[in-house]
């Protein structure tokens, strides 16, 4: 159940509809979703749309009027391979990862804060 809304503060499922209000650092880094990291857009356009197909929405962003103040991308483990290869090891295949934050404006730990409460909720 999504919380509700503090002051104009609300959170927006992360998919391919969305992904083009993120944070320009953002909208076509593919660190998470390939092995060779980068950015590119057509590629991570490909990675969202599997991931909405299989699992949903992949994270939340939380919106303040028209700024967005933070980013969560999250997911079952297997829709990220450069976890399947980092020195801390493979994640269990029934985990969910989080694998970024981005947050920003006057109150970055509360952000996160609700970001995570989010991806607890999903």
């Amino acid at each position: 159940m999504p919380f509700a809304y503090i002051g104009g503060v609300r959170p927006i499922p992360l998919t391919r509809a969305s992904v083009r209000d993120l944070p320009a650092c953002c909208t076509a880094c593919v660190f998470w979703q390939t092995l060779r990291g980068g950015s590119d857009e057509s590629e991570r356009d490909r990675w969202a749309q599997r991931t909405e197909r299989a699992f949903g929405p992949w994270g939340r962003m939380l919106s303040d009027g028209d700024a967005v103040i933070g980013v969560l991308q999250y997911g079952p483990s297997s829709a990220f391979p450069r976890a399947q290869v980092l020195p801390a090891g493979p994640p269990g295949r029934d985990s969910a990862l989080i694998t970024c934050a981005y947050v920003q404006g006057s109150d970055p730990g509360g952000s996160i804060e609700r970001l995570v409460l989010e991806a607890l909720a999903d």
